[in-house]
């Protein structure tokens, strides 16, 4: 029998015991995975990202990717609350997360051209590029998808 055969039909039975062991099967098999094979174990984590969330990159990760930021990101989320009136008067409409990590990591990628945030006029542009990133014409994903493929491949 192939491995997709007996799957379906332990599927197909429904049963809600069975999927819980499955469940467990498949976590102990990606732990093993993640120790023998990290670029195997990063494929059908992604995979099974999208299959829990679709195509958007969980807030948890959002927040866990500006900490890992090099360089070192900006603003944390606290001061991003503090600015978030001061965006939405430009017009960024956007989920919180998404601003959060889109103008960090301009910051953080691009602040030799952008420049340091020393006064409002800086920041201004810092919102402008991040709503300008976020809301690209000619990207092929939403703009969260988009979000989510720059994650997986670029910094991930």
């Amino acid at each position: 029998m192939e491995i997709e055969e007996i799957i379906q039909k332990i599927v197909d039975n429904g049963r809600i015991e069975d999927m819980e062991t499955l469940s467990d099967m498949l976590e102990d098999t990606m732990e093993e995975l993640e120790k023998y094979d990290k670029d195997c174990f990063d494929k059908y984590m992604m995979k099974l990202y999208k299959m829990a969330y679709g195509n958007v990159l969980p807030d948890k990760l959002k927040i866990q990717w500006v900490n890992n930021m090099k360089p070192v990101a900006r603003w944390q989320v606290e001061q991003i609350e503090e600015i978030k009136n001061i965006y939405m008067r430009y017009g960024v409409n956007m989920p919180f997360y998404s601003f959060f990590v889109i103008i960090n990591l301009l910051y953080s990628d691009m602040s030799n051209s952008l420049g340091e945030i020393n006064n409002k006029e800086d920041l201004t542009r810092y919102i402008q590029a991040t709503n300008d990133w976020y809301y690209d014409e000619d990207a092929h994903n939403t703009q969260e998808a988009k979000l989510l493929a720059y994650w997986e491949y670029i910094v991930n």
